[in-house]
């Protein structure tokens, strides 16, 4: 009886341990300081945060049922007491005070089984609605992907990593803080990744248009512009200026000049 109230009790408290941890790395994914961001206050959400908040919910409905599991308290060890053994009065007490012993234990044998069933159901409804929330993490990696086209392949690849590797955890014991901070460490280093090729862009961009600027403001200087030499065939003959005086010199003279 001893052991079985131990083993109950040891449950009860790793189940409400294991939940407790749970919610905190689940927080933890909530949102991170943005890294893009220059302010400290900047915050950026790592996961939805309604999908979250539902989630935590049925976290805390199954913590708080858990709790309200009672383990009952093992009855005093039976301790014979002297008896009379010439007097069936005396006798009769004995008998009816280790019956009421027998009657205790099996009391309290039935408690601890019941507790332990409802423990062991409580665990099986929450595993699968635990293992539902962490299915919805290779979506919203694919998503984040998605979001970040310009990141290096390797770090789109390791986003993608992270959401299988919480869908293959189902979000189960230890592992659970492990898959999510990964999750966490992926997702931020998939949008510092985008932020360093943007800037990139943005600086090539603002360097062209400097250029630019610098070009419409000093124009190179104009050339002037040359007179197109003509071709053979487009150039004048020169006149016979020769053939003309010399018609003029040899013109006769008639008798009315000599006259």
């Amino acid at each position: 009886m001893q052991a079985e109230s131990q083993r109950v009790t040891e449950q009860k408290a790793a189940a409400i341990s294991h939940a407790e941890a749970l919610r905190a790395a689940l927080e933890g994914v909530r949102e991170a300081p943005d890294p893009r961001a220059d302010e400290e206050e900047s915050t950026i959400a790592i996961v939805d945060g309604k999908a979250l908040d539902a989630a935590l919910g049925e976290l805390d409905a199954y913590l708080a049922a858990v709790d309200a599991v009672e383990v009952p308290a093992l009855p005093e060890p039976y301790q014979r007491a002297d008896v009379d053994t010439d007097s069936l009065s005396s006798v009769g007490k004995a008998i009816d005070a280790a019956q009421q012993q027998l009657d205790e234990l099996d009391a309290v044998g039935a408690e601890l089984r019941s507790d332990k069933e409802q423990l062991d159901e409580l665990a099986s409804t929450f595993d699968a609605k635990r293992a539902a929330y962490a299915a919805t993490f290779a979506k919203a990696a694919a998503q984040a992907v998605e979001r970040n086209p310009d990141a290096d392949d390797e770090v789109r690849a390791a986003m993608t990593d992270a959401g299988a590797a919480v869908v293959a955890s189902k979000l189960h014991g230890a592992d659970a803080a492990k898959v999510l901070t990964a999750y966490r460490s992926a997702y931020l280093a998939l949008i510092v990744d985008q932020a360093r090729v943007e800037q990139l862009r943005a600086e090539e961009e603002e360097r062209r248009r400097q250029e630019e600027e610098r070009r419409r403001r000093n124009p190179p200087p104009s050339q002037p512009e040359s007179t197109p030499t003509p071709g053979p065939d487009e150039t004048e003959p020169p006149s016979d200026t020769s053939s003309e005086m010399s018609s003029k010199t040899s013109s006769p003279v008639t008798g009315d000049d000599e006259g």
